[in-house]
């Protein structure tokens, strides 16, 4: 009897472990969305650059602005607008005009950056730019960019970025495990393709000092200038 009461109290205490083991299972997979609609093709920049102790962030009215770009940050964003929307001749090979603007919402203080960053391309494109989901959010705005369809343009905080091209579904080749902090100067490509994405990266090449390497390896830079990239941007 004494047996069998110690064997029903067993079931319990391992059910319970295994439960806590498929939830820990569960949060280490990403959350995978739907597949891509036919023709998709994402586009994923880094925000622009960031103070970094030595230079200050600014609003576009060029106002103090601890979550905004530097003056090189703005600079480049303006120089984006030349890249993906050019007023005069094609878009450059390897990318396509943006129908859709993605950024990361930056709640009620966070970073407004990656915002700022497609505001030039905004303008001219006649887009607004949406923001709809938070940094750390990878399958809320995977899931915009599959439903956006056409060629949405997103800015991101770097540390996110890898996290939503695994949140996409397959990738080919595998996309580099993490974005340099010292990278500010890449478009990552992705494009549909089958049930899943094909991947790429384009260098920007808009300022001084951009380089024409891609990222490559899981955790250090190659090349690019523009300040350095801390733990939250």
């Amino acid at each position: 009897m004494l047996g069998a009461l110690a064997a029903g109290l067993a079931v319990p205490a391992f059910a319970a472990c295994s439960a806590d083991h498929d939830r820990a299972r569960a949060a280490a997979t990403p959350t995978v969305v739907g597949p891509p609609r036919p023709g998709t093709t994402i586009m994923i920049v880094r925000h622009a650059e960031k103070p970094d102790g030595a230079t200050s962030g600014v609003d576009a009215d060029g106002s103090s602005d601890a979550e905004g770009l530097t003056t090189r940050g703005w600079a480049r964003a303006g120089a984006l607008a030349t890249l993906f929307a050019p007023l005069v001749g094609p878009v450059r090979s390897g990318l396509v005009r943006p129908t859709a603007l993605l950024a990361s919402d930056p709640g009620k203080d966070g970073s407004r950056r990656p915002e700022q960053t497609l505001a030039e391309v905004a303008a001219v494109l006649g887009l607004p730019v949406g923001t709809p989901a938070r940094k750390s959010d990878h399958a809320g705005i995977a899931a915009a960019l599959v439903a956006a369809g056409g060629a949405p343009l997103v800015a991101w905080q770097h540390q996110d970025i890898p996290g939503i091209v695994a949140a996409l579904g397959p990738v080919t080749p595998a996309p580099p495990a993490a974005w340099p902090g010292d990278r500010f100067d890449v478009v990552w490509v992705l494009r549909a393709e089958g049930g899943g994405w094909s991947f790429g990266q384009v260098p920007q090449l808009v300022l001084a000092g951009d380089s024409p390497a891609p990222i490559t390896g899981g955790t250090g830079g190659t090349g690019g200038t523009g300040g350095t990239g801390g733990s939250d941007d």
